[in-house]
């Protein structure tokens, strides 16, 4: 559950229709205001204001036109807003828990996981790699994996990536999801869209028979990486116990391509 900080006296009823905990500006990890005087952290902001001339004056303290909310009257429809203001704080929310997942094995889950949590502590975030799989396999990429974080872990990583088996329900618990599918409509890309929280979709060794257009298709609001097999390149990584990113190149631009979809509104 997404902590917010609401400026207003009570602040209870709208966080109730938004389904979120409240906090203090500090500890938030999202801001809704009503006037720009609130603005203390325009990256993790979002303004509701009554009308669209109002905008401006948030804009100039550095709220992104996107996080701007016109209403019409901010009180009065503030439950019938609650719908897309909820979605605003989803996107404008820092993504550190980030599960890989699929309705089916041996879609290269585990192989993107790894590689995307390499990308992350190249770039010096403390990343930690969980693998929940069963059985776990992500050590055959990674050597540093974890089955399990305390709190304190948990609390000190910027980034917790989550390699899952295709039974995982944990959806709570998590930020962000990358479905991973294989060129199967029936098996995994039918079954794929009924899964929550997926802020980007992997479509996975590619085949002529399934075109990428019918995968965008089936996922028409998610944006839709397509990725080659490269069974030499995965194969060189693999017998040398390191994530395939370092040995194919299509696994590495995949990767850097997923990172910037799910950083879509981080601050760095």
């Amino acid at each position: 559950m997404i902590r917010v900080w609401i400026a207003l006296e009570q602040p209870e009823k709208l966080a109730g229709y938004l389904d979120c905990e409240t906090a203090s500006r500090q500890e938030a990890e999202a801001h809704i205001v009503f006037t720009p005087g609130d603005v203390s952290d325009p990256a993790r902001t979002v303004a509701v204001i009554a009308l669209p001339d109002e905008a401006q004056q948030f804009i100039k303290k550095g709220v992104a036109p996107e996080n701007i909310l016109v209403t019409g009257t901010a009180e009065a429809h503030i439950k019938q807003i609650a719908p897309y203001l909820k979605k605003m704080l989803e996107e404008i929310r820092p993504v550190k828990v980030i599960a890989f997942v699929s309705p089916k094995g041996g879609t290269g889950r585990t192989t993107l996981a790894a590689s995307l949590a390499e990308h992350y502590a190249a770039l010096g975030l403390k990343t930690v790699l969980l693998d929940t799989a069963d059985p776990p396999n992500a050590h055959c990429h990674f050597q540093s994996v974890r089955g399990d974080l305390n709190m304190l872990e948990t609390l000190q990583a910027d980034k917790i990536v989550v390699d899952t088996s295709p039974s995982f329900r944990e959806f709570d618990r998590v930020d962000a999801v990358v479905l991973v599918v294989s060129p199967d409509l029936v098996q995994c890309i039918e079954p794929a869209k009924a899964i929550p929280k997926a802020r980007a979709v992997v479509y996975n060794r590619r085949r002529p028979e399934l075109p990428e257009e019918v995968v965008k298709s089936a996922f028409p609001n998610i944006p839709v990486i397509t990725v080659d097999d490269d069974y030499q390149g995965c194969a060189a990584a693999l017998a040398v116990n390191v994530p395939a990113s370092n040995r194919s190149l299509k696994i590495a631009e995949a990767v850097g391509t997923l990172a910037a979809i799910l950083g879509k509104g981080e601050t760095d």
